[in-house]
């Protein structure tokens, strides 16, 4: 019973805690794309550009809106849906307004995390068929087992 710290390391973890820290390794790449989104762009529109705020209230109206639904889709087509991916995408834009002077367009955030909450339904909507877990598929297989079928085609969608 008495094991090393070197034991420990090498033991199997759960699967819930590997699908955790997989859910977690994919927020990180979503935050930072969305570093890339928030913080960089309009830096370097700002930086080239003179502060054009026509650029960029293109970048806050149209490519940040396509980042918050389609990072929260993809991520939770991934690992299903967790609440914390389309709130952080949200939070994670306010400071970018104050860094940069648009305190006045900081309710964006409560947009794109709404916008993400649609992309992470919608995703989850797909993990669901992917992974078999949706309602049609339990109805068939409910139907299959009450006439005496085998499951040979309740795969088939």
């Amino acid at each position: 019973m008495n094991k090393n710290i070197s034991e420990y390391s090498r033991m199997e973890h759960g699967k819930a805690e590997a699908a955790a820290q997989k859910a977690l390794n994919h927020l990180y790449i979503v935050l930072i794309i969305g570093i890339l989104c928030y913080y960089i762009m309009p830096f370097l529109c700002g930086l080239y550009l003179g502060g054009n705020k026509d650029v960029f209230n293109y970048i806050l109206l149209y490519i940040n809106t396509v980042y918050s639904f389609g990072s929260c889709y993809i991520h939770a087509v991934k690992n299903g849906f967790k609440w914390y991916v389309p709130v952080a995408v949200g939070l994670f834009f306010v400071p970018s307004c104050m860094a940069f002077g648009y305190i006045s367009v900081s309710l964006m955030g409560l947009v794109y995390a709404v916008l993400g909450m649609f992309g992470s339904f919608t995703g989850f909507l797909m993990y669901r068929r992917k992974t078999g877990k949706g309602y049609y598929q339990k109805k068939r297989e409910r139907k299959a087992v009450r006439h005496g079928k085998k499951n040979k085609n309740v795969d088939k969608a």
